[in-house]
């Protein structure tokens, strides 16, 4: 083996007598202490909270139920895409909304009440 293979040279040679000792890393590192963290000061917390805007979670109302899980339909289904403007999108979630109804069953039921044949 060349000592050049290592990164060495016979110029450079590595005098194992002068090397120092392993460092020994259980007396280098030490842990540090542990302190005392008072409780947090909950009232004070949420004055400064509400400054910024935040609201807390005990004063906002109960979530909406959620919705009507939806229905496997026995016959094949087919996808159906449609651009509609921003105002017309918006009026059908709100009736699908209102009247707590999937979208596939707001438009059967506005097919329904068009008297549209099935």
């Amino acid at each position: 083996m060349s000592a050049g293979k290592f990164g060495f040279t016979p110029d450079d040679p590595i005098d194992l007598e002068a090397a120092e000792e392993p460092l020994d890393l259980a007396r280098a590192f030490q842990p540090t202490p542990i302190t005392r963290v008072s409780p947090p000061r909950l009232a004070e917390m949420d004055r400064v909270a509400q400054a910024a805007g935040f609201t807390s979670r005990e004063n906002t109302p109960a979530a909406p139920p959620p919705r009507r899980r939806r229905v496997v339909t026995a016959q094949p289904t087919r996808f159906l895409a449609v651009r509609a403007p921003e105002s017309l999108y918006q009026r059908f979630v709100r009736y699908a909304d209102k009247h707590q109804l999937t979208y596939h069953d707001a438009i059967a039921q506005l097919l329904d009440t068009a008297g549209e044949p099935e």
